[in-house]
């Protein structure tokens, strides 16, 4: 695949069906944004300055939410 065709199909699915989907890519990612932060600062660990794999899984759960909303 040629570099124009790339970009030209990354454009198709940026601002196609998946932004219809999820939104612009800055709203989508401000509002993860918000939920990781507010799950990092409610945290109960005691290396607060350290992301668990659990915290990944969290995470990546929330992402997915941010998505559906």
């Amino acid at each position: 695949m040629k570099r124009e065709e790339c970009l030209e199909t990354a454009n198709k699915i940026v601002n196609g069906e998946r932004q219809d989907a999820y939104g612009t890519p800055e709203h989508n990612f401000n509002r993860i944004a918000e939920m990781w932060t507010t799950y990092l600062a409610g945290r109960n660990e005691e290396r607060l300055d350290y992301i668990t794999a659990k915290d990944v899984a969290i995470m990546m759960m929330l992402l997915k939410v941010a998505r559906l909303m």
